[in-house]
């Protein structure tokens, strides 16, 4: 996501964190995205990025794509 996507500022299901803050982790007493996706990898926040971040920065999007398949567990699909 990029960090100046207008989006990540919306709120989440609990009323009080905004969506920005959840995905950071700070939603609050419990993360409500790792409770429902506990194997949940870490956000990757493209600086000065908006919304279209595989239009915005592809090279980046493309590197932590990359990146994020090189550390899946598990046997690959068929």
């Amino acid at each position: 996501m990029g960090d100046r996507d207008m989006v990540t500022s919306l709120r989440g299901p609990d009323g009080g964190s905004s969506l920005s803050e959840m995905f950071r982790g700070q939603g609050g007493s419990a993360d409500p995205l790792t409770a429902v996706a506990p194997r949940l990898h870490g956000p990757v926040v493209l600086p000065g990025c908006g919304h279209w971040t595989q239009q915005e920065r592809p090279a980046e999007v493309h590197a932590a794509l990359l990146d994020f398949l090189t550390r899946i567990d598990g046997p690959a699909p068929r």
